[in-house]
């Protein structure tokens, strides 16, 4: 199967660059957050919305249930826990592709799952973005997950609004 071939080709390839220029493409300022969390979750769950987390001292955002999750890896050594969410998430791009696939009415079956694999593919080449010397761009596979769900579900605050004469208002 051709796609699975780009897709292992293009995984490869994200390999070699984190490899290669691990101070570019390997700071990820999140996952250390999503680890501190866990932590903290294990050892000290009532503070875990007070604390600032990781190098960059930065507040736990998520769910109590996201930190739940987290708390699950975080006893692994940072290294693997970088490694184990690349993976994680690298590897559900080509799930996600598919099962999006599926929602826009494309049947089951290898022409889908050889799509999913190019998308995933794809994606992952179009990946690439390193961290300037400000060190203000995070690139970690978590992130762009984190960061893609974000615009695909609701936040809280609007659920409970509606949209009226072009503007959201609260409905309660």
């Amino acid at each position: 199967m051709t796609a699975v071939a780009l897709f292992l080709l293009a995984v490869a390839g994200y390999a070699l660059l984190v490899h290669t220029s691990p101070q570019y493409y390997w700071t990820q300022i999140d996952t250390a957050v999503y680890r501190d969390g866990g932590i903290a979750v294990r050892n000290q769950p009532a503070m875990l919305y007070a604390l600032e987390l990781g190098a960059a001292r930065l507040p736990f955002t998520y769910t109590p249930f996201a930190a739940l999750l987290f708390a699950a890896g975080s006893g692994a050594s940072f290294a693997t826990w970088q490694v184990g969410l690349a993976v994680l998430t690298i590897g559900l791009l080509p799930v996600v592709a598919y099962l999006s696939l599926g929602l826009a009415g494309r049947p089951a079956g290898l022409a889908r799952a050889a799509a999913a694999f190019a998308i995933a593919a794809v994606g992952l080449w179009l990946e690439p973005v390193a961290v300037s010397g400000t060190g203000r761009s995070s690139s970690s596979p978590a992130r762009r997950v984190s960061s893609r769900l974000r615009f695909t579900t609701p936040p809280a605050s609007t659920t409970a609004r509606s949209r009226h004469g072009g503007r959201w208002t609260r409905t309660s």
